[in-house]
Parts: structure tokens; sequence; C-alpha cells
């Protein structure tokens, strides 16, 4: 038998990184225990009936060590992955384990006994169905006797197991026409990859986004900015930040990083080169009409600052309104002329809201207001402005809604906002982005419960 393991690392709540070099010993041993199952799942008779196959992937629902229950942030993330005689353990998506084994069906229940460093491991394990179940010895020449973690015992480990990947869920991108035809995903990410703020390249062909893994415990503050091509290929990992926004030529991003080096940044369309623009702004867009960055900053109150990235140049929009706080992932009319936000005022009131890349003295109107009698609630912090500036979707709970859901505004105010065809009424469907002709969306959607 052969192993090969590398060093991997646990993510834990409130405690940060530990390094478990006890958790991972844990784990690789019942890992190769429950490789056995593979070739030897036979009854205790004898008789020569077929055997339950493991081939595929199975998650870990709980693990004791001496009567000891491991915290599930310890092994929520762990899966084992079964394909012929062979078996793998991961982390998440790092392989941590490989292994190859042998087993004994002539004993009941049937055994396992492996090596793990020079030491043999001792073991038996139960089949039923999609359910599984493992003890470990914790001695070197005693099987366990049970199904059960104690303490001082041979009865060292046991580890419960059940069929299929039944990790946290995140929220994945989809891509459909606006007249809602052609839904798919965008690409194949991680089941647990929570995904948001997309934003296409001008040219149609790119998508930016954020991201973050739910199954190592991650939030919002550990997002990495991505890219991957429209039709789903090429899905690369480019720096650690967030609410990315091309550049109309596609070669830099303006993005945001979250503490300790807080603040509007840009850099490369590769993730290098990268350069801090203000310390203080937040949630930066990049116009798609010329080489300008608007971002929220808090000066006097809150507001909107255009910042042109090569000279440095600032301009405030808002003179003559007053908001307690505006919202990321703004949004450019594609012409360049017009900036629109979500903002709360001091009474609490939530709008949406277009301003005059002028200045809010040249033009302001507001869209949709939780003030206003409308049956739309829940406004939720994004926008986006389509490729002819003609619509702006948001995602709001329309009267009908369970769920938000996305809808068009029309920019000018006249016309009440016009839900899309195309989605999920039980999904939660929320950031988004137009590409450059106005014919495609690309936005994130929640599985709800």
């Amino acid at each position: 038998m052969s192993i090969h393991l590398t060093e991997f690392t646990f993510v834990s709540r409130g405690r940060g990184k530990m390094r478990c070099a006890q958790v991972a010993a844990r784990i690789l041993a019942i890992t190769l225990v429950v490789a056995t199952a593979v070739f030897q799942a036979e009854v205790a008779s004898g008789n020569a009936e077929a055997k339950p196959t493991l081939d595929g992937t199975w998650s870990v629902m709980s693990m004791e060590d001496r009567g000891e229950t491991l915290p599930k942030s310890n092994t929520q993330g762990v899966r084992f992955v079964f394909s012929g005689d062979q078996m793998k353990m991961r982390v998440v998506d790092k392989v941590i384990a490989e292994t190859e084994f042998t087993t004994d069906t002539t004993e009941q229940p049937p055994t396992i006994r492996m090596t793990y460093g020079t030491k043999p491991t001792l073991g038996i394990f139960q089949l039923d169905g999609d359910d599984l179940k493992i003890c470990l010895s914790g001695s070197i020449n005693k099987l366990p006797s049970k199904f059960v973690s104690e303490a001082g015992s041979t009865n060292r480990m046991l580890i419960v197991l059940k069929r299929g990947d039944h990790g946290p869920t995140g929220w994945p991108l989809f891509v459909m026409g606006v007249d809602g035809t052609g839904l798919r995903p965008l690409a194949e990410f991680p089941k647990d990859m929570a995904i948001g703020s997309p934003d296409c390249s001008v040219d149609g062909r790119r998508v930016a986004f954020d991201a973050w893994r739910l199954a190592r415990n991650e939030t919002y503050g550990a997002a990495r900015v991505y890219t991957v091509n429209i039709d789903g290929t090429e899905l690369k990992d480019i720096a650690v930040g967030a609410m990315p926004s091309w550049s109309p030529d596609g070669k830099r991003i303006t993005f945001c990083q979250y503490s300790p080096n807080r603040g509007v940044w840009v850099m490369n369309a590769d993730g290098s080169n990268k350069q801090i623009l203000d310390a203080d702004g937040w949630g930066s867009d990049w116009s798609p009409a010329g080489n300008e960055i608007a971002y929220t900053a808090d000066v006097d109150g809150a507001n909107i600052c255009i910042v042109d990235p090569d000279t440095g140049e600032r301009r405030l929009l808002l003179k003559n309104q007053e908001y307690q706080s505006i919202y990321w992932n703004l949004s450019w009319s594609a012409d360049g002329k017009h900036v629109c936000f979500k903002g709360v005022r001091a009474n609490a009131a939530e709008e949406i809201a277009t301003v005059s890349t002028e200045g809010d003295e040249k033009d302001f109107r507001v869209l949709l207001s939780s003030e206003d009698e409308n049956p739309f609630k829940n406004i939720r912090p994004i926008v986006a402005w389509d490729g002819n500036s003609k619509k702006i979707l948001v995602s709001v709970r329309g009267p009908d809604d369970k769920y938000p859901q996305l809808y068009a505004l029309d920019p000018k105010g006249v016309n009440p906002p016009k839900r899309l065809l195309g989605q999920d009424a039980k999904r939660m469907n929320g950031d988004m982005a137009w590409s450059p002709d106005g014919k495609t969306l690309v936005f994130s959607s929640q599985e709800r419960k």
C-alpha cells in the first residue's frame, strides 16, 4: 500500500487559520479505512452477493476521537473521492491524501489493515446504502469491538459519512438572453463558491467577478477577483479583492480591497501592477466611455467621486443631495454622462437614483424609493446600466415575488419597473451585468429553501 500526504490548513471561525497536524493524521487514517469498502463490502455470511460500490464522492457528516466530537468547522469541507481501486481525500478542492488498499472480509464486521507512517492501523466498517460508518482502533494489534468512540478503549475513532457532496451551496453566475432565452451557468464553478459583482468587458468577451468559498468558512472579506471568458473557458484567479470593473480597452481593472489594504485600486487585467487610487474610496466602476472611475467617498457625508486614474484629478458629484450612505456597485451609462447608484437618506429611506457626471446641479432624478407608495421592496445594493443607456437593471422584490428578482428601470423614470423573463422565481437573483450590446445578461442566482 502506498500513501501520499500533503500539508493542509483548516479554517475555524473566530480562531483564524489553524494548522491541524493531529486532525490531519486522524482524517488520513479514517480515509484509508473508508477506502477499503470500495472492494470488500460483502455480507458477513460469505455469500457471493454483489459488492456495493463507493465510486464517487462522500462527505464527512461527523467525527469523534476518544469520545470527543470534533468541530464541524474542521470537518465539513472533507470529502472522499473513490474511483476503482484508488481513493483521494480532499479538503474543499485540495487533495491531501491518495492511497491504494487491501482488506479482509472474512471477519465480521469487515476489517481493514493499513500502515500510517511505520505503524499498522486496524479498523472496522459498515456500509448501508448511502451511509458509511467506520471505527478505528487505538491499538496496533487489536480491532475495535463496536462502532463507538471511547476514551481509553480500542474503539478510538468513529467517522460517519454520506454519499454525495453535502457541503454548503454558494451562488453561481448564470448567462441568459435579455428575452429570457438560453439560460445556462456561465462556467463550471465549485459548488460552495459564493459569487458577486460581475462585470463584462467592453468587447463582450470576458467577465470579471468576485468570489469566496463557503466550505472554507470564508465570508466576503476573503473575496478574490476572477476572470472568465463569456463561453465559460479560462477561469482565472487573479487577485485578492472585490467588485472588479474593466477599463474600456480591457487592459486594466479597477477593484477594491478589504482591510488591511482597504481602498480603491487599479491593476492590469492579469492581476499585475496593483496601484491604490484612494484608501478612503469604495465600490469603484470604470466608465465605458472614457478614462474615468467612479466610486463612493465619505466627504462631508456620503458622495460619489470621479477620478482620472492616470492624472489623479478628482471631482464630487453630489452638492445638493444628502445621503448617510451610498452603496457599492454603482454603474455608468454607456455614454458616460450619468451614474446610477443606491443611496440611503438620513431618514433611512432607500432609493435608486441617477446623477449627471457633471454634477447633481446638471441632472439628478430618483427612479425608485422605499418612501414611495409602490409594490417594490427589498431594494438590493447593485445596479447595472445597459449598453445603450436605455435600461437599468435592479434586483428588487416585486408584488408577486417571494425573493428578489431582476427588473428593468426606465432611466427617465416614466415607465414602471418591468420584470425580466426567464428567471427562476424559486431563486434569489441578484448581482448582474449587461453585455455591451445589451443582448445578454450575467447574474448571480442563489437557491432558496
